[in-house]
Order: structure tokens, then C-alpha cells, then sequence
């Protein structure tokens, strides 16, 4: 193979100082979320709990939209070392709600069933 390399584009440093890569940040010794994908996952919260408060009738396709795009976040969260992220989103974001129940390990979230 032939490949050239351009050379504006290629960054060589030392590994310890981590690779962005995917939504992730992988270190030689651990693998953090990128702070982007929390950011933006921070603010789809915020879209969505604007909606849950402005829109009574169409509510539970928003709920659902909603566990959907959280579930998908948090699949991505935990292929990191994102135990601590996890638990801080779902203790200051998530649980005022009253709406969500939370999986062992902060790993999914569902609609509290109604008794």
C-alpha cells in the first residue's frame, strides 16, 4: 500500500495524553465521554422537559421519545467510565421528574408504571 499522509491533518503526541475517538476520550489507563456528547445530551434534556410541561396531549409519545433518547445516551455512557456521570445526570437532571424509575447501575431508564 501507498498511503501518504497529510501532513495538516496528522497529529503524532504522546498516547498519555488520550485520543478522541467516536464520542469518546480513550486514555491508556481509563475511557471518559466525550464532554461534547454530554453537552448535547444535557441539552436534549432540556428540549425535552420544556416539551413534557408545554405539551399535555401528545405526552406519551413525547415520554417515550424521551426514555428512547436517554436509554441511547446512557448506551453510550457506559462503554466508558461513566458510573459517576451516570448518577450525577439521573440525581440533578432526571429524577425531579417523578415520571422515570432507574435500572441497577444506572444503566436504564423506564416510565414509572402507574399503580
Amino acid at each position: 500500500m501507498k498511503l501518504n499522509l497529510c501532513e495538516s491533518k496528522t497529529i503524532l503526541q504522546r498516547i498519555e495524553r488520550g485520543i478522541d475517538f467516536l464520542g469518546y476520550f480513550i486514555k491508556p489507563s481509563h475511557t471518559l465521554v466525550r464532554r461534547k456528547v454530554v453537552w448535547r445530551f444535557k441539552k436534549k434534556i432540556i428540549y425535552y422537559k420544556g416539551s413534557l410541561f408545554q405539551k399535555q396531549d401528545n405526552k406519551k409519545n413525547i415520554n417515550r421519545g424521551f426514555v428512547s433518547s436517554i436509554n441511547s445516551y446512557f448506551g453510550h455512557f457506559i462503554h466508558a467510565n461513566s458510573f459517576g456521570l451516570r448518577k450525577v445526570i439521573w440525581e440533578r437532571k432526571l429524577k425531579e421528574m417523578k415520571i422515570f424509575e432507574v435500572g441497577d447501575g444506572f444503566e436504564k431508564f423506564m416510565i414509572k408504571k402507574k399503580d
